[in-house]
């Protein structure tokens, strides 16, 4: 495994020498080191407790390496939330609770030692997928805030997924935030970026970590598709071999799974509980009740990951399972164990939305739940922006155009993103299932895999606002339909000795090239869509302002004019002013802002301090604001945004926001269309001094 880490190192090192350098080389390798400890130092203790994991539910298998890795991402996502709801993860605590994963870990490394050479042969079956896998790194190293163009720069990382553990960082716990909304979410993921950012000083500093750690889940799900195809494909006497590398290659050659995977997001979990699940009941296990404590985890994960899932992957789960499981499962004490592991991961969740807003499922279900500090307008405004109001066939067009056809022609949609991030994989995997129909011995999976791609469809098609992103899920059943699918055309004549030795290696060389070449795919939407993005890794320091703070010091009169007309907030508040107490209108991506910044933020659901001036005059307005704050920022494109969107508050008055402007003095024209309003007549923006 250190060898396999080395050479996608060196494959991703120069990949990012080519596109973008030696110096982008150099800082690549520099995150790597300063960032990838906290990741490593994480991923090694979860694969110690999910080495545990499997021997006590599959023995000592040596093929269940990615398995035994997912179970220990699991297990440590769960044992992150207990930790950060009883506010324990912290200082010292988040290293102490790694040492017994290291142990585990070291442990299992002795007894591999021992393993014979030829058990390790054929260790780099994975060769084509090395160019998605190199991207996938080399996207994960660069800074929040640049990739993607469909994530909109990662605007919902910079204010959610890594803006709430800051938050919580802050507070000393995971809790529910009154201005942000989605850190009342079960947040399983965001719980493990919690504790990376908590091995450093400053949240800020775990970023990269983060997204290095929401890729290598990732990695690891595709690795256990691939593994699952394995399996498979030996009980069908296909050859194993194709068909792991091209359920593989089916994984991580789409597009759309490397741009989630490379930002700090919450779907990697989804897709790795779910690919887990999947193997999970295609072997045969020797301890039920370990499996159904292990089953009700991952169950856990899967719904904490994104609790739309419930709607989405679940039946998805529940279709497979009842076409794989073993009978024996189905006892009560099995189910118990489940249903005991599936409290335990969601009871920190519950607990704390009820302790602190007085709803266990804020801000989901608020209509039946309780609405917690939300008004009824509020919940209304959240559920109706988190459904569609389309007929069915303009759902069925959705369809059509988020998935099949997605980024091919023009955009039906202008504005929306409209990439070919789906790449081929919705064609072949369809075309994948149809050939597992015409084999008898195949056609029950054939079956699971419809059952279960329907199921997601129909959950996306009925339950979610139809956006391409959500439709991820389907990557797992489609990989793996294409890899059986592959592997049933180089079967063993024998039908019994199927491993790669019984097909002569020059039958399947050009297929591995040709996956090998649509593994470079990632690698081309990298350098396409959003050019010059290489150039950004490792440059926290940019996205914090400290580039333009040195610009504005310049001696070079053009240099320090030009900064101070592309001022961002970050410069502002982290440099130029950090004594101004600011309230944000609009704006609500402040990750990049230092943690003791006094500033006032909310999110587009949550109730902004301006909403407090709603039916008051301008004069009013600027006495109420001005004794609490010293400066206003207006982000004017993203409050139009809202507004045509219909998510603004209705207490946010556009006019008197606009009459302010006219009003108050204009301190600045800040970068993308904000603008900085001065509440106190002292307050004024002078170039600092040269240095």
């Amino acid at each position: 495994m250190a060898l396999n880490a080395v050479v996608v190192g060196f494959a991703a090192l120069l990949l990012v020498s080519v596109l973008g350098g030696s110096n982008c080389g150099i800082d690549a390798w520099r995150v790597w080191i300063l960032s990838g400890w906290k990741c490593a130092a994480w991923l090694i203790s979860a694969f110690g407790l999910g080495v545990i994991a499997k021997e006590k539910i599959f023995g000592r298998e040596p093929d269940a390496r990615a398995l035994a890795l997912a179970f220990g991402i699991g297990i440590q996502l769960l044992v992150d939330q207990w930790l950060g709801t009883l506010g324990l993860l912290s200082g010292l605590i988040a290293t102490a609770v790694l040492i017994p994963g290291w142990l585990m870990s070291l442990r299992f490394m002795g007894i591999q030692n021992k393993i014979e050479a030829h058990e390790n042969s054929g260790a780099y079956w994975w060769w084509p997928a090395l160019p998605a896998i190199a991207t996938l790194l080399v996207a994960a190293s660069v800074s929040p805030g640049i990739l993607w163009s469909t994530e909109f720069g990662g605007y919902d990382a910079l204010e959610y997924h890594l803006q709430a553990p800051k938050e919580w960082m802050a507070v000393g716990g995971i809790r529910p935030l009154e201005f942000l909304a989605y850190a009342g979410m079960p947040n399983i993921v965001e719980g493990g970026f919690l504790h990376l950012m908590s091995l450093a000083s400053d949240a800020r500093d775990g970023a990269v970590a983060c997204q290095l750690l929401h890729g290598s889940m990732l990695l690891v799900a595709a690795f256990v598709v691939a593994d699952t195809a394995h399996i498979l494909a030996r009980e069908f006497g296909m050859n194993q071999h194709v068909a792991r590398i091209s359920a593989l290659c089916g994984m991580l050659a789409t597009p759309w799974l490397i741009v989630v995977g490379s930002l700090a997001y919450s779907e990697s979990g989804i897709v790795l509980a779910f690919a887990s699940i999947l193997n999970v009941f295609v072997r045969k296990a020797i301890s039920l009740p370990w499996t159904g404590f292990m089953f009700g985890a991952l169950m856990a994960v899967l719904i904490g990951s994104k609790a739309s899932s419930i709607i989405l992957v679940v039946p998805a789960v529940l279709a497979w399972i009842a076409l794989r499981v073993d009978r024996r499962f189905l006892n009560w004490k099995t189910l118990a164990w489940s249903a005991l592991a599936m409290m335990i991961g969601l009871a920190p969740w519950l607990a704390r939305n009820w302790y602190y807003a007085g709803a266990p499922f804020f801000p989901l279900a608020t209509n039946l739940m309780g609405a917690g500090w939300w008004s009824g307008e509020q919940g209304m405004r959240w559920n109706a922006a988190h459904a569609s109001d389309a007929t069915l066939m303009q759902r069925a067009l959705a369809l059509w155009n988020q998935l099949v056809v997605y980024g091919v022609g023009e955009n039906p949609n202008a504005g929306e993103p409209w990439k070919w991030f789906w790449g081929p994989l919705p064609w072949i995997g369809v075309v994948g299932i149809a050939v597992l129909f015409l084999r008898s011995a195949t056609k029950y999976v054939a079956i699971a895999l419809v059952n279960c791609c329907a199921l997601i469809v129909l959950g996306w098609i009925f339950a979610t606002h139809l956006q391409s992103r959500f439709l991820i899920p389907l990557a797992v059943p489609l990989s793996l339909a294409f890899g059986l699918a592959t592997a049933s055309m180089f079967a063993s004549s024998d039908g019994v000795n199927t491993t790669t030795t019984s097909v002569d290696a020059r039958k399947t060389f050009p297929l591995l090239l040709l996956l090998a070449a649509w593994a470079c795919l990632p690698a081309w939407n990298l350098t396409t869509d959003t050019p010059g993005s290489l150039y950004f890794i490792g440059q926290n320091g940019y996205f914090q302002g400290d580039d333009d703070w040195r610009d504005l010091r310049s001696n070079d009169a053009e240099v320090r004019t030009a900064a101070a007309k592309n001022a961002t907030v970050e410069l502002l508040i982290n440099h130029w002013r950090p004594e101004w107490r600011v309230l944000s209108v609009g704006w609500s991506t402040p990750f990049w802002i230092q943690p003791n910044a006094s500033l006032t933020w909310s999110s587009v659901w949550d109730t902004n301090a301006i909403e407090c001036c709603d039916g008051m005059t301008v004069m009013e307005t600027i006495a109420a604001l001005s004794k609490d704050y010293d400066a206003l920022i207006i982000d004017v494109p993203m409050l139009e945004r809202w507004k045509r969107s219909g998510w603004l508050s209705p207490k946010i008055n556009l006019d008197l926001l606009k009459e302010l402007s006219k009003t108050l003095p204009h301190l600045a024209e800040l970068r993308g269309g904000k603008i900085l309003l001065g509440l106190r007549g002292n307050t004024v923006l002078n170039l600092p001094a040269v240095e």
